[in-house]
């Protein structure tokens, strides 16, 4: 069975603005584990995001590489077809991700194209039910449903292909309190049904404790601490601290 290992090798990314260049990340590395559960943690700002978006072949780094290997294979990011057959993503804004002129179901059969129309009919009416909602639904269009019915489906949907890996971009920042913690079990239930790895960017230290089995700190586009989710209360750095105290109070 091949193993699945992702690879961020001293990756550098700076933006163009006025007056000048911002550096956003520094010669940021980590290795990802098969089915490991990583948080990234800190303060608006400090890279995490564009960090995520690298990963995800949405955005060039100026240095470093990104590979993912399965077993002996590697395929490496920009994105290419290969590249999209492992990695999903599941964003801050679930309406973003849906064309208005699109139904639900068309929605969720996109990923699935090229396979058997019965076969991904009856796949897309499981991966609904998956995340707790009808299959009526499938006729829907996005304006018809609530924030946490399309965050949902964003899910659904970024589990059909059976990815080795999901990057969840602050998935439930937009939610409220509830809905907030019914995505979080959902996530933690679909991880449990489709064993894969995931990578879970928030300025939340609480919702990412909730998920991740490892947590890394980044503070002006570096990583300055890395942690296990139970051992974050014995956090050193300045903005580990911070988050830690902010979760408290």
């Amino acid at each position: 069975m091949n193993r699945l290992s992702l690879m961020v090798e001293h990756v550098r990314k700076s933006f163009a603005c006025e007056g000048g260049v911002i550096p956003v990340l520094q010669d940021v590395s980590l290795v990802l584990s098969e089915e490991e559960m990583l948080g990234i943690v800190g303060l608006s700002g400090c890279g995490k995001s564009t960090l995520l978006s690298i990963i995800a072949g949405l955005v060039m780094p100026d240095a470093g590489k990104v590979i993912f290997s399965m077993g002996r294979d590697e395929v490496r990011a920009p994105a290419s077809s290969e590249w999209y057959r492992y990695v999903q993503m599941v964003v801050q804004e679930p309406f973003d991700m849906f064309s208005p002129r699109m139904t639900v179901g068309e929605f969720l059969y996109e990923p699935m194209r090229g396979r058997g129309r019965e076969q991904v009919h009856r796949m897309v009416e499981s991966a609904l039910s998956s995340v707790g909602l009808d299959t009526a639904l499938m006729d829907a269009y996005p304006h018809m449903l609530s924030g946490g019915q399309l965050q949902r489906i964003v899910i659904a949907r970024a589990f059909l292909p059976s990815p080795k890996l999901v990057l969840y971009d602050e998935p439930t920042s937009a939610l409220d309190v509830i809905t907030q913690a019914q995505v979080l079990t959902l996530i933690r239930e679909m991880r449990r049904q489709h064993p894969s790895a995931g990578i879970f960017v928030s300025h939340d230290l609480a919702v990412v404790q909730s998920v991740a089995d490892r947590i890394l700190v980044m503070a002006e586009g570096r990583i300055v601490e890395a942690l296990s989710s139970s051992d974050f209360v014995h956090a050193k750095h300045p903005v580990s601290r911070m988050l830690l105290e902010a979760q408290l109070t």
